[in-house]
């Protein structure tokens, strides 16, 4: 249901294009912020409440994704104006 919602959304609002231009604060990052800003929508639209219950839905699901202190902290250091400048 998920990937159906995600692909509705880049169909109509090119969400993959967008996401291409955030950036962080991390130097040489392993991985991109593009994979990491989609983790972060997709537990906001899946009504996760952190994290934690990200990474547990994640291991369910068998899918590959990377670790919760990673996240975090990319997330901690996205250029919120590239994300203003792109909407």
């Amino acid at each position: 249901m998920l990937n159906k919602l995600l692909s509705y959304a880049d169909r109509h609002f090119d969400i993959e294009e967008k996401l291409g231009h955030i950036t962080d604060g991390r130097c040489r990052p392993q991985i991109p912020t593009s994979e990491i800003s989609k983790k972060v929508l997709t537990m906001v639209l899946s009504n996760l409440g952190s994290l934690n219950q990200l990474k547990a839905a994640s291991s369910i699901n068998r899918l590959c994704s990377p670790s919760v202190s990673i996240i975090a902290r990319s997330a901690d250091t996205i250029d919120l104006c590239a994300i203003k400048r792109n909407t």
